[in-house]
């Protein structure tokens, strides 16, 4: 089942990818492993399940239901109704929350999973400060909450306390 689902999903190794950048040619660790330079915007999605934007082009009657009661009975119909929908939605949800309970669990991702909301964008900020070096520089484009909101506190701190920030610019985009 693992096998299946790292082919389904295309898992990514950085030190498989690029083993020149983590070691010598004899394999041993470099003294100063990593990139040099990262640059990204990673996405700016909650690690969540969303069901209207799962049935939004599958069944367009559930993604606009009016409240989430309404959403949930719909739901509940396809067990019957259309059994196949039904069986792509609870595996849609399943990897969803295994995904989610993934980052939580696996020790990769501390800071970025302190708060009750999972979000990629830290998540790949974390990834990133351990696949740079030491004398790396790191850009990335993030949403302004990245920064603000109360559940990435521990992440933000981390970074702000070792001086791995060395500018920070806010741009407001609405109206554009």
């Amino acid at each position: 089942e693992g096998d299946a689902a790292a082919r389904r999903i295309g898992f990514f190794h950085w030190e498989l990818e690029y083993p020149e950048v983590f070691f010598t040619e004899e394999g041993t660790l470099r003294p100063d492993p990593g990139f040099d330079a990262l640059l990204g915007n990673p996405p700016w999605d909650r690690v969540r399940f969303a069901y209207k934007e799962f049935f939004k082009y599958r069944n367009a009657e559930i993604s606009r239901a009016s409240t989430a009661s309404a959403a949930g009975r719909e739901i509940e119909r396809l067990r019957h109704k259309e059994p196949e929908l039904w069986d792509e939605y609870t595996k849609a949800e399943q990897e969803s929350q295994s995904l989610t309970a993934f980052f939580r669990e696996c020790r990769e991702y501390p800071l970025a999973t302190a708060g009750s909301h999972q979000n990629y964008n830290p998540l790949i900020q974390e990834r990133s400060i351990r696949l740079a070096s030491k004398s790396a520089h790191i850009g990335m484009i993030t949403p302004t909450g990245v920064v603000t909101d109360y559940g990435n506190r521990d992440f933000v701190t981390r970074l702000f306390r070792a001086g791995l920030v060395v500018s920070l610019l806010d741009f407001d985009n609405k109206g554009l």
